[in-house]
């Protein structure tokens, strides 16, 4: 199943301890591949966790929501040059102000394709 829309952010990375490792970075969150262990819709809030899901972050376990953001933090943080997260969802409008709501980018730097 294809994804219905894509999300593509590009900004620049400012942090000087943590971005020595990769000159320039492209990730990639397509929840609908079929993985269980990330979710960026459910991380950007386009998607609400499953009843197991909201169970175990009830008992304070961690769900793969929890997961994307650890990762989306490190992927985010070690480019040195430049960065693009290519976010595929089905809700544009959610994941687009989520992004800016957290202040994880600007208006001018969403590129909706």
């Amino acid at each position: 199943v294809r994804p219905k829309i894509c999300v593509s952010l590009s900004i620049l990375c400012l942090d000087g301890l943590l971005t020595s490792q990769w000159p320039d970075f492209r990730g990639l969150g397509h929840d609908e591949a079929g993985g269980f262990l990330f979710s960026y819709e459910q991380y950007f809030g386009a998607k609400e966790p499953s009843k197991a899901s909201q169970k175990k972050r009830d008992a304070g376990e961690e769900i793969s929501a929890d997961r994307t953001r650890r990762l989306f933090y490190v992927t985010s943080t070690r480019a040195k040059n430049s960065l693009a997260h290519v976010i595929y969802t089905s809700d544009i409008a959610k994941v687009k102000s989520d992004l800016i709501e957290r202040k994880f980018a600007k208006e001018d730097e969403i590129v909706v394709l």
